[in-house]
């Protein structure tokens, strides 16, 4: 395994586009209105700890080595599905066989456990101990269910939600489920098509992306008017009613995937990353959306190129130090913003960026070639570090841990 430092353009394309200063602009937007609070997150009946569907943080304990980045990884052929460990020096801890292709992983902070969540439409649900990447309990659904592929954490009780789908009911559901034997336990509606992404709001509500796709085991459907029923549904915890719909003004977005953050004051913003039907990518249809909590879903700004590039997709997103980042797999490229004013700061392009997760110092990418990108506020977007983990292809996202 080999550490570099990419600094000018070579054969694979890595590059650097810029609108603004990028080094100086990404070290200002650390600010510290942007970073999570205890107090305000727990605020409520339910803490909002932002659990969410791209995964949490276990407690890092000082001094002590172990699993810092998990995510799930397929070999070289294809053939073989994994959940995958790293330490702080980007060394493999453990490797956990999966029974096929994985998508979410989510932390659990309380327990120092991992529930690993099949990729749509799959049928299994993995808990492993954090630190040896044992399997502690395993679900598979029965003939008709499936995952959606993520899941939160109630940060109180411990229970899990998780996105399915019921053929018996031919619905979505949001299901509760005991956080030690996975079994179900109660369940909400989805409230529209297609729920995929999930993350905790303050006051005891859910924030769930209904993508608008119904999937099946062979394809994924439309509805009737042939394009995706996409909406962002905030429902209550406590009721399971739709208090909320939020849409955008495109009629072929699919809403995926959330990043919400809370300030002190315990108000939520939150970001939504779309995809476009048949991965049209046009220079006038944003794909990153931002909203108030409380207030309705506005496209983020940048260079109409930077759309283009992103060809119609964007899959993993996160908010870290005053920053949100957005990948593009089909478009090898990620795009950065700084929450306070929703500027755009630059993309950095080199393999199909998939996943991403929080570092200390700033964030990190991973593509599919099994590269892993670190980068640093303080510094500009292409003196990104690079290391490459032998025999691993990073697969759909990252935790930190």
């Amino acid at each position: 395994m080999a550490t570099e430092t990419p600094r000018v353009v070579n054969s694979e394309g890595m590059r650097l586009v810029e609108s603004a200063p990028v080094g100086a602009d990404i070290a200002a937007a650390r600010e510290p209105a942007a970073r999570l609070s205890r107090r305000g997150l727990l605020r409520g009946a339910l803490a909002s700890a932002l659990v969410s569907a791209t995964g949490g943080c276990l407690p890092a304990r000082q001094g002590v080595g172990g699993p810092r980045l998990v995510g799930c990884a397929v070999d070289r052929a294809a053939t073989d599905y994994a959940v995958v460990a790293l330490d702080a020096r980007n060394e493999l801890c453990w490797r956990t066989p999966l029974p096929a292709r994985g998508h979410a992983v989510i932390g659990l902070p309380s327990r120092e456990q991992l529930l690993v969540l099949a990729r749509r439409p799959g049928a299994f649900a993995l808990l492993l101990d954090a630190r040896s990447g044992a399997v502690l309990r395993r679900l598979d659904q029965p003939a008709g269910r499936f995952f959606y592929g993520h899941g939160a954490e109630l940060p109180e009780s411990g229970e899990l939600l998780t996105a399915e789908f019921d053929g018996a009911r031919d619905s979505d559901w949001i299901v509760i489920r005991d956080a030690s034997t996975l079994r179900e336990i109660d369940r909400l509606p989805a409230h529209g098509t297609g729920p995929h992404d999930l993350a905790l709001l303050p006051e005891g509500r859910l924030l769930i992306a209904n993508g608008g796709y119904r999937s099946t085991r062979e394809r994924r459907e439309l509805s009737a008017s042939g394009r995706p029923d996409s909406q962002l549904v905030v429902v209550s915890l406590s009721s399971g009613r739709a208090l909320e719909r939020l849409r955008v003004d495109d009629p072929l977005a699919s809403l995926r995937h959330v990043a919400v953050d809370v300030d002190e004051r315990g108000q939520a913003r939150l970001f939504v990353a779309a995809q476009r039907s048949g991965r049209r990518a046009h220079p006038d249809r944003a794909l990153l959306y931002a909203a108030d909590d409380g207030g309705g879903l506005q496209p983020v700004a940048a260079p109409d190129a930077t759309w283009l590039g992103f060809a119609g997709y964007l899959g993993s997103i996160m908010m870290s130090q005053g920053l949100v980042v957005a990948t593009s797999p089909p478009g090898r490229t990620l795009g950065v913003w700084r929450v306070a004013d929703l500027t755009f700061l630059g993309s950095f392009s080199a393999g199909d960026l998939a996943g991403l997760a929080a570092a200390p110092d700033g964030f990190v990418a991973a593509d599919g070639r099994g590269a892993l990108y670190r980068f640093t506020p303080a510094q500009s977007l292409d003196s990104a570090s690079v290391t490459r983990v032998a025999g691993i292809r990073w697969d759909n996202h990252l935790t930190a841990v």
